[in-house]
């Protein structure tokens, strides 16, 4: 929608199509299984809908996010310092954001994986 509008529509069973109304404008989205994340247009990152294995929980110690990736049962998010960060469920190590990677730029999730974009353009 025009300005930065999100709107979601389907099936609601999670809540997860109930856009936060307290934002003006968002600048990405993504949907994940039963679970919606947008980005602010200034950086706050919102999750809302299933909050099972608190993949819905945004680490409240980051203030500015530049990427997020939703996946079946976790989700992750890159800071705006290039950091990545994960949570939820972390059955399969998808969480396990690799250490020796200074900065992220861009991150994707799967079922039960996640791969990442080094800054320097390694793929991990």
């Amino acid at each position: 929608a025009a300005g930065g509008q999100l709107r979601c529509w389907g099936n609601n069973g999670n809540l997860q199509l109930n856009v936060p109304g307290d934002v003006a404008a968002w600048s990405a989205v993504v949907a994940g299984s039963y679970l919606t994340c947008g980005l602010a247009a200034g950086g706050q990152l919102r999750c809302w809908g299933e909050k099972k294995n608190g993949r819905c929980k945004v680490p409240g110690d980051v203030a500015n996010w530049s990427a997020v990736a939703a996946g079946w049962l976790h989700t992750c998010g890159i800071a705006a310092g290039g950091q990545l960060r994960c949570w939820g469920n972390n059955g399969n190590l998808q969480l396990n954001v690799p250490g020796d990677v200074a900065a992220w730029s861009a991150v994707v999730a799967g079922s039960y994986l996640t791969c990442g974009l080094a800054a320097g353009g390694q793929l991990r």
